[in-house]
């Protein structure tokens, strides 16, 4: 296995990892693509739901522009219903945009939201529009138009301070790392398995680690059927893994299938410490944890196993 040491801070995990991403990208046969998805069975399921969340606010947003005494009220409704439709969409419809990389050395997985560079600054240019444009109006006719413009100022004034909702995630798995897959055509997707190193902050304040060696999916979509074949002919050929054509394209996605038997055999460890206590960890030599396995609903080490089997055995 090619996991990483146990106790490091987050930003010595990826430090290393960039050094092992940096490896695999010098690898031989290396295969590059990106696509844009959503880890779900119907694609554009997130697009649906934004739709209906929507449809209150278009009522809403109607009512108040059919009521506004002046033309400027109207414009400011249109404006700000346009920013907050695009808002809730990148909320909730918009897709996550894959990164991926793969050589004789292993698979690297980057996974952000797909917003475009240039939306922020749109959005916080069209807030700033409505909140112009509500000042005026209430400056112009008076305190009538507040009745009117006076959301569209507040809900302005909040967007102005809108952040990028773009943070990537890497996940790397070695090719001695690779378990099995699972995948589907029509979909273009597949679920790949593997074992893999994870390690962040579970506080704001960034003082509790918690550190995992352990095994689970990636997804790995593709923009057609002839990329996804290149790449589970390689599974096969180059690392003789087991890759299996699911139907159903809902298993891929469900949470209860998505432990198949394979995965729950192989063994997983994980950790939670405070960050002051990681050089002391590391000075003592203090021993990593044993490893656990999934059995009969439990985190169980092999001693353990051998104990809860004899004890149902006495039974």
């Amino acid at each position: 296995m090619a996991y990483l040491p146990f106790y490091l801070t987050p930003e010595e995990f990826e430090d290393l990892q960039s050094k092992q991403e940096q490896k695999i990208r010098e690898g031989s046969n290396l295969c590059t693509w990106s696509c844009s998805n959503i880890e779900e069975a119907f694609r554009w399921n997130a697009v649906k739901h934004t739709c209906f969340a929507l449809i209150p606010g278009v009522l809403l947003f109607l009512f108040i522009a059919h009521v506004a005494h002046h033309w400027i009220g109207s414009v400011s409704a249109v404006l700000v219903f346009g920013a907050i439709a695009y808002a809730t969409y990148l909320q909730m419809g918009v897709d996550n945009l894959y990164e991926y990389a793969l050589s004789e050395f292993g698979l690297i997985q980057k996974k952000c939201r797909y917003e475009p560079k240039w939306l922020n600054t749109t959005m916080q240019a069209i807030a700033g529009l409505c909140a112009f444009a509500s000042l005026f109006s209430i400056a112009v006719v008076g305190s009538m138009a507040f009745a009117s413009t006076g959301i569209f100022l507040l809900m302005g004034w909040g967007m102005m301070n809108r952040k990028p909702m773009n943070e990537s995630k890497t996940v790397i798995a070695h090719s001695s790392d690779f378990l099995f897959a699972h995948y589907n055509k029509k979909r273009r997707v597949v679920h790949f398995f593997h074992k893999y190193d994870a390690c962040f902050y579970q506080d704001v304040a960034k003082t509790t680690v918690r550190r995992s060696q352990t095994r689970g999916g990636s997804y790995l979509f593709f923009k057609s059927e002839q990329e996804l074949e290149e790449v589970i002919q390689r599974f096969t050929d180059e690392w003789n893994l087991d890759c299996y054509e699911i139907d159903d394209v809902n298993k891929l996605f469900d949470l209860d299938s998505g432990k198949p038997a394979e995965l729950i055999k192989t063994p997983s460890r994980s950790q939670s410490y405070l960050k002051e206590e990681i050089h002391k960890k590391k000075e003592s030599g203090e021993a990593e944890l044993r490893w656990r396995y999934l059995y009969k609903g439990q985190w169980l080490t092999d001693k353990e196993i051998e104990q809860f089997d004899n004890a149902e055995a006495e039974g």
